[in-house]
């Protein structure tokens, strides 16, 4: 959107910031790319509008962690957008993402099928205002269980 000033990318993985080398060059804002670990945040409490989390949570080594951050540096009414895959909230299908993370996990450079996001982001002290849960269509039920939502501190106002 128009109003928005500037944006930090918190990113460990060199190749991701490669690959966004020619849309960050065409962004209208400045865009600072930070190449550090989410659960490592190098930025002062209450820095922050809003935190984008898309897709990494999966493989994050401890999630957990990398949310209590995302909660540090965002203002006291600050959002959290996400988009997250994970684990399904049907036991046939979570039997499925259990059997398989461990192989999805070597295969997939880390990446997690059964973590919990909604319980992850509640847990770290964030409270859903929107949630969407639901399959991804075209993808095997076992990979595409996603949470959708924005959240804010569950101490501050919603």
């Amino acid at each position: 959107p128009a109003a928005v000033e500037r944006l930090v990318a918190v990113d460990p993985s060199v190749q991701s910031a490669k690959l966004a080398k020619k849309r960050i060059a065409q962004a209208p804002f400045p865009v600072e790319y930070v190449p550090l670990a989410g659960e490592e945040i190098s930025a002062p409490d209450h820095s922050f509008d809003c935190v984008v989390s898309t897709f990494t949570l999966c493989t994050i080594p401890d999630a957990g962690r990398a949310l209590q951050q995302m909660l540090r540096v965002l203002k006291p009414n600050g959002r959290l957008f996400l988009v997250e895959h994970g684990l399904s909230t049907d036991p046939k299908v979570q039997r499925w993402q259990n059997r398989l993370n461990s192989f999805q996990n070597s295969m997939c450079g880390g990446c997690n099928l059964n973590r919990d996001i909604r319980g992850l982001v509640e847990h770290a002290g964030f409270e859903f205002e929107q949630l969407d849960q639901y399959y991804m269509q075209g993808a095997p039920k076992f990979a595409a269980f996603l949470t959708r939502g924005i959240a804010h501190s569950a101490s501050s106002p919603g």
